[in-house]
C-alpha cells in the first residue's frame, strides 16, 4: 500500500508574547510599566499606596496584602495593583490557580466589576488590567473591559494603547462577540493611525491579529508595508512577531520576506533563538514559499549558524528550527546531525510535542520533486531510539497528534521500538473513547500495519469504536479509510462487523463520489484507490474492488497504472479471465496517447485469444479499426481469430519523436520539470514503435536489434538487460545447464524475457516474468507475441511481494533453476528469502540480480556474499550512454547444505543505512536529474562501503569477440578445477 498523505506535521511553535508596551516619558525618556506618578491631584495616601505596590521588592503575596490591606482603591491604584500580581506570576512561574483561587484576588476583581471602576479607566489602564486578567486566565472581567474599550478606541487611544490591548485580547484566548467586535474597531483606528506606529506597536498588533486568527488581510499587508519601510528600526522580535503573524493567516508579503531573508542576522538587534526559530517556521509554513529562491538562500546561510549556536538553544528552539528544515525540504545532514545530538544532550528537557516534531522532521527531511510529495528522510537509529525511550516516560502527556506524528515517522523510515509500540497502544486505546481526529486514528492505524505490527487488541478496539460512530465518521476524508482499510488488509484483521460496514460504505455512492470529486483523478486520489482496491482484495472484498472498477470505467475515468496492476492482480489471482480482459480494455480506452491505446488493444486481443475468446477478440479489433490504431500487431492478431480485413489504413505505432532535450524530462505550464515516461511512457511506445517498424515477426535476434537500435538512434536509455547484460544471461543459461524454470522479477519491456525464452524454448523450459506496472506489461506483451513466445512466457502482474504466495500456490518444491532480479534493490534480499522460504529454489539454482552496485542493492548483496548460503561472483560494466559509470550484475550459486542455510537472515546496521541512502539517490533520479558525476560518486562509494562490510566478491569482466559480440566467461564453482 502506499503511504498515507503525511500528518499535518508539527503544531505552530509558541512565538514570543511580548510584554505590554513600557509606558515611556517623553520628558525623560524612563519606561515603567506603569504611568507616571504624578502628585498633583492625588492624595498622599493615593502616592503611597502606588509606592507601595510597585516595590521592586514585592512577591505576590505582599501585593495582595498591600492592595486588600488598603482598600479601597482610587482607579489608578487598583490597576496597578491588579497588573502587579498578574506580572510577578509569570515572573515566579506560579500555576495559574495560585492568583485566580485567592480571596485577595477575587475581592480586587470584584472591586472593578461592582464598583464600576474600568469605565473611568482611560485605554492605558484598560490595557494593563485586561492583560493581567487573561494573564492569570480569569475571564470573569475580560468582556466587561472589551465593552468599555470598544467605545475608548476612537477617542484618543494611541497606537501603545492599540496593540496593548489587542494584545490583551489575544492573550486572553477569549473568542467570543465583544473581543471580535473590540478588534475590528481595533484594525479601523490602527489603520486610520498608520503611521503613528513605531515597530514595537506593528509587532505586537500583528501578533495579535494572527493569534486569534482574525484573518484582517488588509491591516496585515499595511504592517507588513510600514515593516519593510523602517526595518532599520526593526529588532529581532519584531521581525519575528511580524513575520509569524502573516505566516499564520497565509498572507505572502513578498517585499517583506525578502527584505528578511536577505538581511544579515548579526545586523538584527535582539535576534535570539526564539526570534530566529519563529523566522524559520515562517518560512518553512507559508505555501509556496518553500520553492522560493529568497527563502532557499535564508535557511541555507543561517544553517551554519544553527550549527555554532545549538548548545544555546532550548529543545523547543531545536526541535522548531530542525521542524522548519525539513519542511522546506533543506537536506543538510551535519546541522540535522548537530541539532540531534544537542536534543540528546542529558541536561535537556523535552516535552512530547519537541519529540514528535522531531521524528516528523527526519522522516520528511530530504530532496524531493517539484511535483511530489515523495520525502527521502534522514535514517538516526540512535536519534529514534532516544526519541522512543522519551516518548515512553512522557506518554500520558502525549495529545493524539503527537501520538500520529510520532508512529508515523518511525513507520515511514521502518524503524520499530516494542516498548513505544506496545505503550502507544494502549494509550490509543484509552483516547478511543474520547474524540479521535479522524485523520490521527487512520495514520495510527496505518502506521503499525506499515511496520507489521499485527496488536489485535488495538485493531479490534479501534473496528469496535468505527462501528459505533459509523463509517462517515472516517469516510469525510477518502484517505482515511482507505488508511484504514489497507491497515486491516494488511494486518490480516477481519472484525465481522467492521467487514460488513466496509462493504456498505464502499458499495454505497458517498465513497465513490468524494473519491472521484476531482476529475480527472489527483495523484493522491489515485494513490487511495489503488490502496483500497488491494486492501478489499485482502479482506476477501473482491466484489467491492470490483464495484469500484466498474463504476470508474462506466465513467471512463482514468484510474492511474497502480490501481490497475492491483485489479489485474486480482484477477490472475482468481484466475478471472473476463475481468482481465475487462481491465485491459479499460487501460486501452483511457490511455494517454494513441500509442499507448494501440498497445493496449493489442494486449487486450492477446489475451481474448489465449483465454479463448474470440468474438470479444474479433470485437476489440473492431474497435481498433474504427479508432485507426491498426498496426502490423492488430493484423497479426486479426489473421489468428479470423477476423475482417480492416477499412482503416495499416500503419506503425503512433509515436512522435521529441527534440532531444525532451527526452527525458518536458517542463509544464507551471514550469516544473516532469519525467516524461511517467505521462505518456515515452520511451516504451517508442520502443514498441521500432519493434513493430524494424524488427521481424518471430525473428528475435531482428527484434533485440530493434530496440537495441532505437536507443542509439534516440541516444535514449532504457532499463534492460541488452548487450553485456544479455551476454551475462546467456552464460548463465549456459551454465546452468538447460533449465526448467527461470522466475523473473522485473519484466519491463521483455527483452530479457524474450532472450532467456528462445534459447529454453528447445527444451521446453518456460519463464514467469513479474511486472508491477501494467502499461509496462502490456508494451511487453507485445514484444513477447511478436517474437512469437506468448506459450513459452507467463507474465504476472502486480507486486513481487504479492505475486511470491502465488508462486507457492501454483510451482512444485525446488521448481525454480534460476531467479532474476531486475527490480528496486532494497527489494531483492526479502523477495529472496521468502522463495527460499516456500522451498521453491532447485539445489542448483542460480540467482542473478542486476543493477545491484547503481543504484544498488546493499542487502540483497550483504546476504549473498557475506551472511547466507550462496557464493556469488559479479560482472563489472557500463550502462549505456553512462560510460564512465560503474554497475554490477551479481551471480549467485545457492548452496542449500551449506551451514549458512539455517541461519536467520541478519543485516547490519551499517548495511541497512546504505540501503537507505541508495533508495535516496533512486528516488532523486525518479525525481530529478541526477547527472552522470553523481551516479559515478554513488557508484565509487557503494564499492567502498561495499568492502568495509565484507561484500568483496570475484569479478569478472566483459569481452567482446570477433565479431564484435559481447561474452562473458563466468567461474563455474561447480566445476572450477582443485587448488
Amino acid at each position: 500500500g502506499g503511504a498515507p498523505r503525511g500528518p499535518r506535521g508539527a503544531r505552530r511553535p509558541a512565538a514570543v508574547m511580548p510584554p505590554v508596551m513600557p509606558y515611556v516619558s517623553t520628558l525623560t525618556g524612563d519606561a515603567s510599566f506603569y504611568p507616571p506618578l504624578k502628585k498633583k491631584g492625588r492624595s498622599e495616601r493615593s502616592v503611597t499606596i502606588h509606592r507601595l505596590i510597585v516595590s521592586p521588592e514585592n512577591y505576590i503575596d505582599d501585593v495582595l496584602r498591600i492592595a486588600t490591606e488598603w482598600l479601597p482603591l482610587d482607579a489608578d491604584n487598583l490597576a496597578t495593583a491588579i497588573h502587579k500580581v498578574a506580572k510577578l506570576r509569570r515572573t515566579q512561574d506560579l500555576r495559574f490557580e495560585t492568583v485566580t483561587e485567592d480571596p485577595r484576588w477575587i475581592r480586587l476583581i470584584d472591586e472593578v466589576m461592582e464598583n464600576g471602576t474600568a469605565f473611568i479607566w482611560n485605554m492605558r489602564l484598560l490595557s494593563l488590567v485586561a492583560w493581567a486578567a487573561s494573564s492569570v486566565r480569569d475571564r470573569r472581567v475580560l468582556p466587561m473591559l472589551f465593552d468599555v474599550a470598544a467605545l475608548r478606541v476612537s477617542v484618543g487611544a494611541v497606537p501603545q494603547d492599540l496593540s496593548s490591548i489587542a494584545w490583551a485580547v489575544a492573550t486572553s484566548r477569549t473568542r467570543d462577540q465583544s473581543a471580535y467586535a473590540l478588534l475590528a474597531k481595533v484594525s479601523a483606528e490602527s489603520q486610520n493611525k498608520i503611521d503613528e506606529f513605531v515597530p514595537q506597536d506593528i509587532a505586537m498588533c500583528a501578533w495579535a491579529f494572527a493569534k486569534v486568527a482574525c484573518r484582517d488581510r488588509q491591516l496585515l499587508r499595511r504592517f507588513a508595508d510600514k515593516s519593510v519601510e523602517r526595518m532599520t528600526e526593526l529588532n529581532g522580535q519584531n521581525f519575528a512577531n511580524v513575520v509569524w503573524a502573516l505566516a499564520t493567516v497565509q498572507e505572502m508579503h513578498e517585499p517583506l520576506m525578502t527584505v528578511v531573508a536577505r538581511t544579515r542576522a548579526d545586523t538584527i538587534q535582539g535576534l535570539g533563538p526564539q526570534e530566529y526559530s519563529n523566522i524559520v517556521w515562517s518560512f518553512a509554513t507559508l505555501k509556496g514559499l518553500a520553492k522560493w529562491t529568497d527563502a532557499e538562500i535564508l535557511f541555507r546561510r543561517t544553517a551554519q549558524r544553527v550549527v555554532q549556536t545549538a548548545r544555546d538553544l532550548d529543545s523547543q528552539h531545536l526541535a522548531n528550527i530542525t521542524w522548519a528544515f525539513a519542511k522546506i525540504s533543506h537536506r543538510d545532514d551535519g546541522l540535522f546531525y548537530v541539532l540531534s545530538r544537542e536534543a540528546m544532550r542529558g541536561d535537556r528537557q523535552v516535552n512530547p510535542l519537541n519529540l514528535a516534531n522531531f521524528s516528523w522532521a527526519f522522516a520528511s527531511a530530504g530532496y524531493h520533486g517539484e511535483m511530489s510529495t515523495r520525502r527521502i528522510g534522514l535514517r538516526d537509529p540512535e536519534f529514534f531510539e532516544w526519541i522512543a525511550e522519551k516518548a515512553v516516560e512522557l506518554l500520558p502527556s502525549f495529545t493524539p497528534q503527537n501520538c500520529s506524528n510520532l508512529v508515523w515517522s518511525y513507520a515511514t523510515m521502518r524503524v520499530t521500538h516494542a516498548r513505544l509500540f506496545d505503550a502507544m497502544a494502549e494509550q490509543v486505546q484509552v483516547w478511543l473513547a474520547k474524540d479521535f481526529d479522524p485523520q490521527h486514528f487512520s495514520n495510527v492505524l496505518w502506521s503499525y500495519a506499515k511496520l507489521q505490527i499485527c496488536h489485535r487488541q488495538l485493531f479490534e478496539a479501534a473496528a469496535d469504536e468505527i462501528v459505533r460512530k459509523g463509517l462517515d465518521y472516517l469516510s469525510r476524508t477518502p484517505q482515511n479509510i482507505s488508511n484504514t482499510i489497507w491497515a486491516y488488509g494488511t494486518v490480516a484483521v477481519r472484525p465481522p462487523a467492521l467487514m460488513a460496514a466496509v462493504e456498505r460504505e464502499v458499495m454505497g455512492p458517498k465513497y465513490y463520489a468524494r473519491l472521484t470529486e476531482v476529475r480527472p483523478l489527483t495523484k493522491s486520489s489515485r494513490a487511495q484507490m489503488a490502496m483500497s482496491i488491494l486492501s478489499l482484495h485482502r479482506l476477501g472484498l473482491d466484489q467491492c474492488a470490483w464495484s469500484l472498477f466498474d463504476r470508474l470505467a462506466a465513467d471512463n475515468i482514468q484510474a492511474g497504472g497502480e490501481a490497475y496492476s492491483n485489479w489485474l492482480f486480482i484477477a490472475g489471482h482468481t484466475q478471472d479471465a473476463k475481468r482481465e480482459v475487462d481491465v485491459l480494455e479499460q487501460m486501452a480506452r483511457s490511455a494517454h496517447t494513441r500509442g499507448l491505446q494501440a498497445g493496449a488493444w493489442n494486449c487486450a486481443i492477446i489475451r481474448c485469444l489465449a483465454h479463448g475468446f474470440a468474438d470479444r477478440a474479433r470485437r476489440a479489433l473492431q474497435v481498433v479499426d474504427d479508432e485507426g490504431l491498426v498496426t502490423p500487431m492488430s493484423e497479426h492478431l486479426r489473421r489468428r481469430c479470423g477476423a475482417p480485413a480492416p477499412r482503416s489504413v495499416v500503419g506503425p505505432i503512433e509515436w512522435r519523436r521529441r527534440e532531444k532535450e525532451e527526452h527525458e524530462w518536458v517542463t509544464n505550464s507551471l514550469g516544473f520539470s516532469l519525467r516524461l515516461n511517467k505521462i505518456e511512457y515515452y520511451k516504451e511506445v517508442g520502443t514498441m514503435h521500432y519493434i513493430l517498424g524494424h524488427g521481424r515477426q518471430n525473428d528475435l535476434p531482428s527484434i533485440h536489434k530493434a530496440i537495441e537500435s532505437f536507443t542509439q538512434e534516440q541516444e535514449l536509455w532504457l532499463k534492460l538487460a541488452g548487450d553485456e547484460k544479455g551476454a551475462v544471461l546467456d552464460a548463465v543459461l549456459a551454465m546452468q545447464g538447460r533449465p526448467r524454470l527461470v522466475v523473473e522479477v522485473g519484466l519491463y519491456v521483455g527483452y530479457s524475457s524474450t532472450r532467456m525464452a528462445s534459447q529454453m524454448k528447445e527444451w521446453g523450459g518456460r519463464v514467469i516474468s513479474m511486472e508491477v506496472d501494467p502499461f509496462h506489461a502490456v508494451i511487453a506483451r507485445n514484444t513477447i507475441e511478436w517474437a512469437g513466445l506468448s506459450d513459452h512466457i507467463e507474465v504476472w502482474v502486480g507486486h513481487s511481494e504479492n505475486l511470491i504466495p502465488r508462486l507457492r500456490d501454483r510451482l512444485p518444491e525446488q521448481s525454480i533453476d534460476i531467479l532474476f532480479f531486475d527490480q528496486q534493490g532494497t527489494k531483492m534480499h526479502t523477495d529472496l528469502e521468502r522463495i527460499r522460504g516456500f522451498n521453491l529454489l532447485s539445489d542448483r539454482a542460480i540467482v542473478v540480480g542486476d543493477n545491484v552496485l547503481r543504484p544498488g542493492a546493499p542487502q540483497f548483496m550483504y546476504w549473498n556474499c557475506v551472511g547466507g548460503p550462496y557464493e556469488t561472483q559479479i560482472v563489472s560494466l557500463r550502462e549505456y550512454k553512462q560510460e564512465i559509470v560503474e554497475d554490477w550484475m551479481s551471480i549467485s550459486h545457492y548452496r542449500p547444505h551449506s551451514s549458512k542455510a539455517s541461519a536467520p537472515m541478519v543485516i547490519p546496521e551499517a548495511v541497512e543505512q546504505l540501503a537507505h541512502d541508495t533508495d535516496g539517490i533512486r528516488w532523486q533520479s525518479v525525481e530529478q536529474k541526477v547527472t552522470e558525476t553523481q551516479w559515478d560518486n554513488h557508484s565509487q562509494r557503494m564499492r567502498r562501503e561495499f568492502a568495509a562490510v565484507g561484500i568483496r566478491p570475484p569479478e569478472v569482466v566483459p569481452y567482446q569477440d570477433a565479431t564484435g559480440r559481447s561474452r562473458v566467461d563466468l567461474v563455474d564453482p561447480d566445476r572450477r578445477p582443485p587448488g
